[in-house]
């Protein structure tokens, strides 16, 4: 029997409103102390921005969200109507290549932690990025995860000190160790799911086997940091990955599918799913 789970289904990027167009702020800004705006707005001259992964960070009131078209973040706070983007870090020549934000040409799912880390995974440059919440200077150098042949890392989910990483065209679930300087090692394979099969390969049923397409994507664990489900977009179906023994397995959705799966969150015994299509 594949392990259950209760889904609830979001149209919305996880009950955020973000918009490009500034005339969208008048309408939006807060009625009374404590409330928050209905819509969130970046600068008038951030118009092609194209946002997509997005983070709160623990025990504060900001929250980041991330540019697909050229890897600008943006910090905003739930009481201010406002985004603002973080300034770009020039090259340090102390770190090996640069600091990284050349580097940065996407910013896909991010996740923060208690520590003031940022952690950005960086599409098809195949690169994890760490930064400062504070400032959002690099904490150290990119993390290569050193693909054979395409990759798009694409959403980020952090349990106890570690940060997991999805790559939608290569089937490994990445993991980075996380201090509170930034990342510690290097990202390793944590899971490894089986690989596109030959045409005509029987279909292995309840197996996280990758197909042509965008695989793996959204990613969230339980609070006790025992379990993640990642969806898979291509086909729809939701694995569950125990982090202790590294075993995966299909959740039983009860004979139905989730095409285009996207961002997870995971609240209790529910599942929110954005499909993005």
């Amino acid at each position: 029997m594949r392990p259950r789970l209760l889904l609830t289904l979001l149209a919305a990027l996880l009950a955020v409103g973000l918009t490009t167009t500034a005339g969208a702020t008048k309408g939006s800004s807060r009625a009374g102390e404590g409330s928050r705006p209905a819509t969130y707005t970046f600068p008038a001259d951030n118009a092609t921005v194209f946002p997509e992964g997005i983070a709160r960070e623990p025990g504060t009131k900001r929250f980041f969200v991330g540019s697909t078209t050229d890897g600008t973040i943006f910090r905003g706070d739930l009481r201010e109507p406002q985004l603002t983007p973080l300034p770009r870090s020039p090259d340090d020549p102390a770190v090996p290549g640069d600091s990284g934000d050349s580097q940065r040409t996407a910013a896909i799912g991010m996740k923060a932690d208690k520590r003031g880390n940022l952690v950005v995974a960086g599409g098809g440059t195949g690169k994890v990025f760490v930064l400062s919440t504070e400032d959002g200077s690099p904490r150290g150098a990119p993390l290569d995860t050193k693909p054979a042949g395409p990759s798009f890392l694409n959403d980020v989910a952090i349990s106890r000190g570690y940060a997991y990483v999805t790559d939608s065209q290569q089937p490994f679930l990445y993991r980075v160790r996380l201090g509170r300087d930034g990342p510690v090692g290097e990202p390793e394979k944590f899971v490894a799911f089986t690989p596109v099969p030959p045409a005509g390969t029987p279909d292995r049923d309840g197996e996280f086997v990758y197909a042509p397409g965008f695989n793996a994507n959204g990613i969230a664990i339980d609070e006790g940091g025992k379990y993640a489900f990642i969806v898979q977009s291509n086909t729809g179906e939701i694995f569950r990955v125990d982090l202790r023994t590294r075993a995966v397995r299909e959740v039983d959705l009860g004979g139905r599918t989730l095409p285009a799966g996207d961002g997870l969150l995971l609240k209790g015994n529910v599942l929110y799913v954005v499909q993005n299509r």
